[in-house]
């Protein structure tokens, strides 16, 4: 989309070209910071989605750290104090 407007700018006069190559440089570098942006934000939700969370021992499914109770298959766990659960505290 970007050559589009690139090849469509040769027409025009040089001052007119520097303005439009310009601005295309201009939005693609803010379209490339929201995008890489968006991907952190991802990551970092993410990241502190499994810090809060851990596997039920039966069923698999994710529950707080602090849950007693599995919601899904209703069998009873034994809550996590830490941010992170290890294998023998599941």
């Amino acid at each position: 989309m970007l050559q589009f407007f690139l090849l469509a700018a040769q027409n025009l006069p040089a001052d007119e070209q520097a303005r439009v190559e310009l601005w295309l440089s201009i939005f693609t570098g803010v379209l490339l910071f929201l995008i890489f942006s968006l991907l952190i934000l991802a990551v970092l939700i993410r990241f502190i989605a499994l810090r809060s969370t851990r596997p039920c021992r039966w069923c698999m499914e994710f529950i707080s750290n602090k849950a007693t109770v599995c919601p899904r298959c209703g069998k009873e766990v034994k809550p996590v104090d830490g941010p992170a659960a290890s294998a023998k505290d599941v």
